[in-house]
């Protein structure tokens, strides 16, 4: 895995890693559902290796719930907290509940220095707390930038259902609002994603292309 992080003093910061609870199991070996959940472990590899992973935050939604809950577990002899949630809840609550978990993480881990959060999604980053540092890498294809491309019946089917479909690009659009507001940085595998993200607004210096992390014995 390249260097993705330019700054020497991001380097040196511990990591979070943000994914959907969906994508992760305690089976390592049950095969993975989706792209995101290998890349996601071979960059939780590459950080233990250089003593640099605080855990993971693994996101479920509960529609259930009227304010955010969390537990802790582990996985992999690696820490890592569920956070439950559901967007009817208030904002405020659910960026307060991440705060938490990415200290938690900190202080079990006796880190000083604050963590940098890495989204393999944007499902949470518009809750992202601003005074921490972030990044994401989209592993998915956009639904906008789909629909350009083929039908609105293709597109659907694509995202499973119309109602997906449109939640789904709904947050994508929350999430680059978000990008270009706070001007995060995007880990980009994917030129036509890179691609679409620069029309969307995003500078060219705040997308940094990387390769796949690979595995190492």
């Amino acid at each position: 895995m390249p260097n993705i992080i330019s700054s020497k003093k991001v380097a040196a910061a511990p990591a979070v890693i943000v994914i959907n609870g969906n994508y992760i199991s305690n089976d390592y070996h049950s095969g993975f559902k989706v792209g995101a959940t290998s890349f996601a472990l071979k960059v939780a590899d590459y950080f233990t290796k250089r003593n640099l992973l605080s855990g993971f935050i693994l996101y479920k939604r509960d529609e259930s719930l009227i304010s955010p809950k969390i537990t802790e577990g582990i996985i992999k002899d690696i820490k890592c907290i569920n956070i439950f949630f559901n967007f009817s809840m208030k904002i405020s609550d659910i960026r307060n509940m991440l705060e938490k978990c990415i200290s938690i993480l900190s202080i079990e881990n006796d880190q000083t220095v604050p963590a940098i959060v890495y989204y393999q999604t944007d499902t949470l980053l518009s809750y992202h707390p601003p005074h921490i540092p972030c990044c994401i890498t989209h592993h998915g294809p956009f639904v906008e930038d789909f629909h350009q491309h083929y039908s609105l019946e293709k597109t659907y089917d694509a995202f499973e259902n119309k109602n997906k479909a449109q939640h789904l690009n709904i947050q994508q659009m929350k999430g680059i609002e978000t990008l270009i507001d706070k001007k995060y940085f995007v880990f980009q595998h994917s030129k036509l994603q890179g691609n679409f993200l620069l029309k969307k607004g995003i500078k060219p210096d705040n997308i940094k292309n990387i390769s796949p992390p690979r595995a190492t014995a």
